[in-house]
């Protein structure tokens, strides 16, 4: 069980169950979008919006209590209104824009779209785009060469972007924030 927030207003997510709780909260919708979510339905807090010309983060996992709990942490750590979450991969795709993100956070193993193959696509789009990737693995470019045979072209490029470019799970929050602040520095000066 996991609690992000202030201490009159969080979430509890329970992983295991893949459903939100939102205690002491101002926003009744906002407890309404998480029940839905819970049963199934688009979180509409997590949905393209319109956008300023802010460079953002987007988180794409297929696991809605993990896109909620780092969107959530990244935004009760000074990164307000910047990050976008979604646990469809290829909405994630078509709501993507060149120059509109400076970091994607992927889940590598989503079942529809791979996060390599998702990443390959989204280079095609922004190939300045820098990347950390969630795995409950012990990675290196052995490994995804042995795992992902399919994109070995994308691998090298992977490995030069990004600086350890990996995050495992489980993830710390606090961790998270600092990997995440070190790759979008330059960006949100």
């Amino acid at each position: 069980m996991t609690t992000i927030g202030e201490e009159d207003e969080h979430i509890i997510a329970t992983p295991s169950y893949g459903l939100f709780l939102l205690s002491d909260s101002k926003s009744t919708n906002f407890k309404k979008d998480l029940y839905e979510e819970a049963n199934g339905k688009y979180l509409p807090s997590l949905t393209n919006k319109s956008r300023t010309n802010t460079k953002r983060i987007l988180i794409v996992d297929d696991e809605p209590d993990i896109t909620l709990c780092f969107k959530m942490t990244l935004e009760d750590n000074g990164f307000k209104e910047q990050v976008d979450a979604y646990n469809d991969p290829g909405i994630a795709l078509s709501a993507f824009s060149p120059g509109s993100y400076a970091l994607l956070l992927l889940d590598i193993g989503m079942p529809s779209i791979n996060g390599l193959a998702l990443y390959e696509k989204i280079r095609k789009i922004d190939s300045k785009i820098k990347v950390l990737f969630i795995t409950a693995f012990d990675l290196d470019y052995e490994v995804l060469k042995r795992l992902y045979p399919q994109h070995e072209d994308v691998i090298p490029t992977i490995l030069e972007n990004s600086e350890g470019c990996f995050i495992k799970k489980p993830i710390d929050t606090d961790d998270l924030v600092r990997r995440v602040n070190k790759e979008v520095f330059n960006y949100f000066r």
